[in-house]
């Protein structure tokens, strides 16, 4: 924002040529300090409305121009794209058998105790020869569901690596180790 060749006041007046002691205002300049609006001394005859006295008993006046008006608003930021609930399916090689428990649970992938927990993986019943499945608390094999990787781009969890608690896999028969733990709980603050 040089300014050194500039001689006219924001109202309009030539700067005078005068120079303080310092070499301080014969020209439109920031002559103490970058920060400063560009100034310089005017003659006594300036009608311009913001001219005053300086130390030097001359009159002086800022020659920069008024502050550029304030940019519109910026628009607001377009709204988040709605949460689309991720497809889950059996593992690869498996397929979920339809199979409910006692409870309702496990016959297509879905968090069935989510209300326990809910990062709870997803899982389901699956046939014998599934290769990934495990043997649950009633009888019959299940797995880990997982998320295709065009439906989400990854799984979130990554392989077997779904939430636990006490150490415990949240798989089939989560609810039943929870109702187990539950009970044991109740009755140690009987006891108390």
């Amino acid at each position: 924002r040089s300014t050194a060749t500039k001689r006219r006041t924001r109202s309009g007046c030539e700067c005078s040529g005068f120079s303080s002691d310092y070499g301080f205002g014969r020209y439109c300049h920031e002559w103490e300090s970058s920060f400063e609006d560009p100034w310089c001394y005017v003659d006594d005859a300036c009608a311009g409305g913001r001219s005053k006295r300086g130390s030097f008993g001359r009159r002086h006046e800022t020659c920069a121009l008024a502050p550029p008006p304030s940019p519109p608003p910026s628009p607001p930021f377009p709204p988040p794209p709605p949460y689309v609930e991720p497809k889950w399916q059996p593992p690869p090689g498996c397929n979920c058998s339809g199979y409910s428990n006692e409870h309702g649970y496990g016959a297509h992938c879905a968090a069935w105790e989510k209300q326990h927990d809910e990062w709870q993986t997803p899982w389901c019943y699956v046939d014998a020869a599934c290769p990934s499945g495990r043997s649950g608390s009633f009888g019959r094999k299940h797995a880990d569901c997982v998320q295709p990787v065009e439906s989400f781009g990854a799984s979130p969890f990554g392989g077997d690596a779904g939430p636990r608690s006490l150490g415990e896999s949240r798989g089939a028969g989560g609810a039943r180790r929870l109702e187990e733990i539950t009970v044991r709980r109740s009755r140690s603050e009987e006891v108390m």
